[in-house]
């Protein structure tokens, strides 16, 4: 295991203990040294302190050099996220581990140095953990792997989740961090790299909210995967950026579990289809509900609210009556194939209901549905479903140029559309799950 240093607070204290003696001894009675030089350095220095705030902050060198080593620090088979230049800030909750491990490349070379965490390393505000230029002998690893990381320059907070490219998923980035080899790699030249999922507690007030950031193609040669110090991926959170989403962000805005009771309030008959449950539902959103732009009710051109909101204010406008009539659908019966459509300049809700029934639903009692004949006449079934979908667009209102679906979501799926074709394309397959429109 590899020596320590540690440093609570504002002057350092440094504990050190020579990589080779580390070999030469066993390992209980290293630690058994290890603790005793701690105990007496801080006795000597009066260095008993309190913990420094909520986080750990773990410096990584090379001890004749002072050179930081960056890369990844994974505790058994868990990320604990990248080490940038040497440095990397961990909430002391989520140190409840006994060993940790440094992957490093140094001079072309990748490597692995394992550490004992003790207990009492909690109660500093920051620790050294150190190598020796002799202990990077016999430590080189073979397999090349190299790491991009993930966050937001601002908060420092990392962006974990899903990483795909071309929509085609390459990975997952774990505390910020996404490990690939070399041929993984390659995949991710000169095109854009896409991380979804949750921004976390880090973010605070938004930690409950989804993010889809993309980024640009970059070239990046043969020796930045060698230097595998991870190379950054970064953004400008902005918080008013959550309150307008953009790609699968979209989803965590159905939120099924905050419009309980409304469904509550729901009276209908065991008779009742499908469809008509869903009318009464919307016909009592409706009833709860005033249509008032973003900037009357948030202060704002544009702001999706969650479903708890919309339905503490009873204002609001397009997605924010569509995201809390969808989350009600899911909470009466989440087996429903219910979703939203985002349209160019509109929200809407579509659901195909079984039995070749298919059924739009809007604001202001707008209700269309159709069931296709089921006999498999398939120019007729797909006429019904577009002569459906045009309806709408004729009964809400919007023009051709307005009503291009560009795709459909819930809090489980994401589905993009190249263009309002696509839709019956995707749409028909649930009566007709073999048939492929042309």
């Amino acid at each position: 295991m590899r020596p320590a240093y540690a440093e609570p607070g504002g002057s350092p204290v440094r504990i050190w203990a020579p990589g080779f003696f580390l070999f030469k001894m066993g390992r209980a009675i290293s630690l058994f040294v290890i603790s005793l030089i701690i105990a007496i350095v801080l006795f000597l220095n009066g260095c008993v302190s309190e913990t420094s705030g909520n986080e750990l902050q773990l410096y990584f060198h090379i001890n004749e050099t002072n050179e930081s080593l960056s890369g990844e620090l994974i505790s058994g088979n868990v990320s604990l996220g990248a080490v940038i230049d040497g440095r990397i800030n961990i909430p002391k909750e989520e140190l409840n581990i006994s060993k940790i491990t440094l992957k490093t490349r140094y001079q072309n070379k990748n490597y692995s140095f394992d550490y004992d965490f003790l207990e009492s390393y909690l109660g500093y505000g920051k620790m050294d953990f150190i190598v020796s230029l002799e202990d990077f002998n016999g430590y080189a690893e073979a397999d090349k792997m190299t790491g991009l990381y993930f966050y937001d320059r601002k908060t420092n907070c990392s962006l974990s989740g899903e990483a795909s490219v071309d929509n085609i998923k390459v990975g997952t980035a774990k505390a910020g961090l996404l490990q690939l080899n070399y041929q993984e790699y390659l995949k991710l030249v000169n095109k854009d790299l896409c991380v979804y999922g949750n921004y976390g507690k880090c973010f605070g007030a938004s930690k409950d909210f989804s993010f889809d950031y993309c980024w640009a193609p970059r070239m990046f040669t043969e020796e930045d995967f060698k230097r595998y110090s991870p190379m950054q991926f970064y953004i400008d959170f902005d918080e008013t950026d959550v309150r307008v989403p953009s790609g699968r962000a979209v989803m965590a805005f159905v939120r099924p579990e905050e419009t309980a009771g409304v469904v509550k309030e729901l009276i209908y008959n065991p008779s009742d289809s499908k469809l008509d449950v869903l009318g009464k539902l919307s016909s009592l959103l409706d009833s709860k509900f005033t249509y008032l732009d973003d900037d009357i009710v948030y202060g704002r051109d544009e702001y999706w609210a969650t479903p708890a909101e919309f339905l503490a204010k009873h204002e609001g406008d397009c997605e924010d009556w569509t995201n809390a009539f969808l989350s009600s659908i899911l909470y009466y019966d989440p087996s429903l194939k219910c979703y939203n459509l985002l349209l160019s300049t509109h929200v809407t809700n579509f659901c195909y209901l079984g039995d070749f029934t298919y059924s739009f639903m809007d604001q202001s009692h707008v209700k269309l549905s159709a069931t296709l004949d089921g006999k498999e006449y398939m120019p007729d079934e797909v006429k019904k479903l577009r002569e459906l979908r045009d309806s709408y667009l004729d009964d809400y209102g919007i023009s051709a140029n307005e009503g291009s679906i560009v795709l459909a979501y819930s809090n489980k799926e994401y589905i993009k559309f190249k263009d309002n074709e696509d839709f019956i394309r995707w749409a028909i397959k649930f009566s007709y799950p073999n048939y492929n429109l042309p």
